[in-house]
């Protein structure tokens, strides 16, 4: 096998692979768009129910807040959906590209078999892939994160990133370190802490930690601020009293 071959080979396999990405991330836009669409609709509605109240008081009965209500929890579950999807899209893209640099290495692994390279550390870095449903680990309702459990959640919303625990000592047992390791899952992607994410406000969210992406964020939100679950639940509690 020739290295020059097969890196020809290769990139003729890369020929559609721009394509197939752009479309993917057109989908990803369009999700955000009807998204965006939908979250206008329930503020819109949230806020008609509000205006009532302030302008009535409580006491007086709102005509269209049973409809508006219900329109809410439709409009979440809808974006509950949506999110879903894009998160599915997400791991498309990047299957995708995981599937070319599997293929990458396994050439180049032939070739170092072959004398036609050196045998050297592997070139193509392993990529972070969502493991199947099967295989995931069941979210603990114990709700206990890299280094705070639900005792110590901040009353303020918290953005950024879920702790992370601390370094391991140097002169510490490597296998103690590597147990220390953070393999939490968080999100409705159920994936583990990366880049920017933002924590749920409600107490009991069994998911508590979400990445911007996933939840539409591009900016830490204003306020509290509570995922599309706990919404619908706090929706429902708060129609139940009523």
């Amino acid at each position: 096998m020739d290295a020059g071959e097969v890196l020809t080979d290769y990139i003729s396999s890369l020929d559609n692979l721009p394509l197939e990405v752009q479309h993917i991330f057109s989908e990803l836009r369009a999700k955000e768009l009807r998204l965006t669409e939908v979250r206008k609709k329930i503020n819109n509605r949230d806020q008609a129910i509000h205006k009532h109240i302030r302008a009535n008081g409580s006491l007086v009965e709102f005509p269209k807040e049973g409809v508006y209500y219900q329109k809410i929890r439709e409009g979440y579950e809808m974006a509950l959906k949506v999110q879903e999807e894009k998160c599915a899209l997400a791991n498309k893209a990047m299957l995708l590209l995981d599937r070319h640099l599997k293929a990458l290495d396994t050439d180049i692994k032939k070739l170092q078999v072959d004398g036609a390279l050196p045998s050297t550390a592997p070139l193509v870095p392993p990529t972070l892939l969502p493991t199947s449903s099967s295989s995931r680990p069941s979210i603990s309702h114990s709700h206990h994160t890299p280094s705070h459990s639900v005792s110590h959640r901040p009353q303020a919303p918290t953005h950024g990133r879920p702790p992370t625990p601390p370094s391991p000592d140097p002169d510490s047992d490597p296998e103690d370190a590597a147990g220390n390791e953070d393999n939490s899952t968080y999100c409705f992607c159920n994936q583990v802490s990366y880049g920017e994410m933002v924590a749920c406000d409600a107490k009991d969210c069994p998911r508590e930690w979400f990445h911007y992406g996933c939840v539409g964020l591009k900016a830490p939100p204003v306020g509290k601020w509570y995922c599309s679950d706990c919404l619908v639940k706090r929706q429902n509690a708060r129609g139940g009293r009523r």
